[in-house]
């Protein structure tokens, strides 16, 4: 099953917009990660980043999708061909990691 929401709890993130992504596309990193630390949204641009401040705003009108969602964290159950199938995903705040990331066994 596709995912059905976006939550981003890395607030310091140009692209979070109350808690909504509105960076149009995610990139998961963390091929070989076995925990959550181990992954990153590669999308997380830091506020104050003053050249990308700038870009962002070209991307900061809707809200992203979960159908835009890219992952490579291969050892992840959701990952399925590099698109993310959980029903829910976030981003927490701690290194912007994947939280929703579950290790296959």
């Amino acid at each position: 099953m596709k995912s059905t929401s976006v939550t981003c709890k890395a607030t310091n993130c140009v692209h979070n917009k109350s808690c909504d992504c509105m960076a149009g596309v995610i990139t998961v990193k963390g091929f070989t990660a076995k925990t959550v630390q181990e992954t990153n949204c590669n999308t997380f641009v830091e506020e104050g980043a003053h050249v990308h401040d700038n870009l962002s705003s070209l991307h900061d009108n809707k809200k992203t999708v979960p159908e835009t969602i890219r992952c490579s964290a291969s050892n992840c159950v959701y990952n399925e061909n590099g698109d993310c199938n959980a029903e829910d995903v976030q981003i927490v705040a701690a290194n912007a990691s994947c939280g929703t990331f579950e290790c296959r066994s």
